[in-house]
């Protein structure tokens, strides 16, 4: 048979409550509007201007989309998420058109 000892002092410890931290400041923080639309974009946009000039690109040249994607800003999911309503910032649009300019022979497809 196994005897197990009791910790009576343990058991009799009671520890002190905890004291709470003063707040220091309250912040004022304005409720999200609750429409998508409405949030400031941060520059960018969508790009579904660049989207049939990309399709035309990927179809003349036989690429593939996640390697255009990749060609164009090191993003294989590119022309997908850009399908599905991605916002691209403007250094992101000027690398693919400058990408569809290169495949096009300099020409420019409006």
């Amino acid at each position: 048979m196994i005897a197990y000892r009791q910790n009576y002092a343990a058991l009799a410890y009671v520890p002190a409550p905890r004291r709470r931290k003063p707040i220091l400041s309250l912040r004022f923080t304005p409720a999200r509007p609750q429409n998508r639309l409405a949030m400031p974009t941060g520059g960018s946009a969508p790009a579904t201007d660049l989207l049939p000039r990309i399709g035309r690109a990927i179809d003349a040249h036989g690429l593939t989309e996640t390697r255009f994607g990749r060609e164009a800003a090191s993003d294989p999911n590119l022309i997908f998420q850009l399908r599905a309503g991605r916002r691209i910032r403007q250094g992101t649009r000027d690398r693919i058109v400058c990408l569809l300019d290169q495949l096009d022979g300099g020409r420019t497809n409006g």
